[in-house]
This record gives C-alpha cells, structure tokens and sequence, in this order.
C-alpha cells in the first residue's frame, strides 16, 4: 500500500504536516475555535538547518512568509536583506529564551500549491484595514527566510526567493474557515507546489508537524504538536 503525507492548513503563521509517508498531498481544513492556550506540551521547535529529518527541510522550501517591504532592504550585489527587531526588542521576551534572540519580519505564513498560486490564512488578505479579498499592500511574499547557522545575525534572500500578490483568487475568513488562495505576480519555478487533497479526511491522533514563522521569526518546524482537537 502507497504511504501518503498529508499536509493541512491551521490558521496563524504556521503550516501543519501530518507525517504519514513520503507522498505530498495538502489539506485545507476548519480551524477557527478560540482556545485560551496556543501551544500545547513542550516546545519542541527545531531550526531547519541542524533538522535530522529531509522531509521537514523539503517541505520548509515550499513555504514563504508574508514580509512589509521596509524590512526588505536591496544590497548593492543583487541580493536583499531582511533587517527587522528581535523578539526581545518588539515583544520584551526574556534574552534567555529560546528565538528570543531572532528577528520578527513576518506578518504570515504561506505555501505554494502551484507554479504561481500560494495559500494562506484569509486574515493575511482580509484584516489590518485591507478590503476584504485585496492582496496586503506595501508587503512580499519571501522564501527561503530561515536560519542557515545557529549564531546567525544577518538574512539575505535573492530576487527569484521574492513575490508579490497580483490577486486574490479566493478568500474565506468566517467562524468555520479562515483562507486565502493568493496569485502571485510570477511563476515560482525556483521551488515545489506541495499537492491539494481535498478529500480533508484526517483524524484525531494523526501525528502532526509544523512548519511556519511562529511571531514572525525565521521558518522552524515542529516534529510533534498535540492540542484538544488534534
């Protein structure tokens, strides 16, 4: 019997993988109940470079975050710079904690689905003033924003790792869905569409990971989430 990832959507800044095999296939799902915790048992995030595991670093490659253009600064050998405060500096955590020390660019997170098709979580699109279903203005869609080394201070992207939304081809932001399916301005041929699967057939106990920008930080998975409804 053919094994099968299956990849879903939670709303926030970050991706949800459940780790059932080596085939990509994506599942849109509800996620809108209010909990008064958003992590569950231990943090368990890892960064992608000191990662074990291939597939978390193959399906990270897939992701991008949502990034205003003023902390995307273009250098004088065709590279950009992502320059933005530390969750120290803009949410005062304790310098002992752990990313503390990591800059917060990202306003979302985001994965590609087709050469030039991106999805996200419809309050990217449709909060902070924007007209319900409008690309978010003034702000790119990134790859490969992530670390590289574990003392890492400086974030360089090339132009082919940066995007901008063209249209919102569909959007949802109500009690039961949160979405958004977002064109960008080009084909994104540098990186891999991870497969839609439609059929949301997912159940309780499946082992989950994620895959995202928590607080805006560079992308980090997380091997095992646990939560009331996972």
């Amino acid at each position: 019997m053919k094994k099968e990832l299956k990849i879903f959507l939670l709303l926030g800044p970050i991706l949800s993988f459940s780790s059932l095999g080596s085939e990509l296939n994506l599942i849109l799902t509800d996620h809108s109940r209010n909990h008064e915790k958003v992590l569950y048992g231990d943090d368990n995030r890892e960064e992608i470079f000191s990662s074990t595991n291939p597939l978390y670093q193959k399906l990270a490659l897939s992701t991008a975050a949502l990034i205003p253009n003023q902390y995307i600064h273009q250098t004088q050998n065709n590279l950009f710079q992502i320059v933005a405060n530390t969750l120290v500096n803009d949410f005062a955590f304790c310098p002992y904690e752990r990313f503390s020390q990591q800059i917060t660019a990202a306003e979302c997170s985001g994965f590609l689905v087709g050469e030039d098709l991106l999805l996200t979580a419809g309050h990217c699109v449709e909060n902070k003033g924007r007209r319900k279903g409008s690309c978010p203005f003034n702000s790119s869609w990134v790859f490969n924003f992530r670390m590289l080394s574990e003392n890492q201070d400086t974030f360089f992207v090339e132009p082919d790792d940066i995007y901008t939304c063209k249209e919102v081809v569909e959007s949802q932001q109500t009690e039961k869905h949160d979405y958004a399916l977002i064109r960008l301005d080009r084909a994104a041929l540098k990186f891999t569409p991870l497969e839609l699967e439609r059929k949301n057939n997912l159940k309780k106990g499946t082992p989950l990971f994620m895959v995202g920008h928590p607080l805006g930080i560079p992308s980090n998975p997380n091997p095992h989430i646990s939560g009331p409804h996972l």
